[in-house]
């Protein structure tokens, strides 16, 4: 037998043994693939039924008016902020200012939302949606809110307290405000100011 025979002989004899433990090989594969699929697409209804039930029992089954909402998409609960950057508007000066604030959030939401429970709408420190959590997310999410609040502070060498009512408008769940204000005691009493504010909001 020649050297090109027997190389013939040995090549045959590789692909008849190798041949069926590729094949077994690839149907395991295409096994695995398709046990993985079925399993992503059991977890998805999973998913999709523990949202259906999140959305279930946020739902008000009554006709009552929730306490601070009024109108099917506005709602009242309680914002605190502190004031990060101050522009005095007459004396055209910027500062960082320590004036805490409290006050009434407004808020405003795009879909009706006097008939979601209180739990289930959005704030500033828990607004992780259905999507990320399927068992408590919130459902509810305000666009922007009015906050009429007033800020407080109380300088040093002084037994005075200096009091600055404004009126901000708050987005990313009353995170941010933006908004315009006046002294109305203190050494700049009569200034108008514009103001940027960080803070927490709160549901009823």
């Amino acid at each position: 037998m020649n050297k090109t025979n027997l190389c013939m002989s040995l090549c045959l004899w590789l692909v008849a043994v190798c041949a069926p433990a590729i094949s077994l090989a690839q149907s395991a594969s295409l096994l695995t693939f398709e046990e993985k699929e079925k399993q992503l697409q059991a977890d998805r209804k999973q998913i999709a039924d523990k949202i259906k039930l999140r959305e279930e029992f946020c739902k008000r089954n009554t006709s009552k008016i929730l306490l601070g909402d009024f109108g099917d998409n506005w709602s009242t609960g309680t914002h605190v902020s502190t004031q990060a950057i101050k522009y005095d508007l007459a004396s055209k000066k910027a500062s960082s200012a320590e004036n805490l604030g409290m006050g009434i959030a407004i808020r405003y939401y795009k879909e009706k939302v006097s008939d979601i429970k209180s739990e289930c709408r959005a704030t500033t420190f828990d607004a992780k949606n259905v999507d990320e959590d399927p068992d408590k997310g919130k459902i509810r999410f305000a666009s922007f809110s009015i906050n009429p609040t007033v800020y407080y502070s109380k300088p040093q060498n002084s037994s005075d307290f200096n009091t600055q009512p404004a009126l901000v408008i708050s987005f990313l769940n009353d995170l941010a405000s933006f908004g315009v204000g006046f002294n109305l005691t203190g050494a700049d009493k009569g200034h108008v100011f514009l103001l940027l504010s960080l803070g927490v909001g709160f549901n009823p």
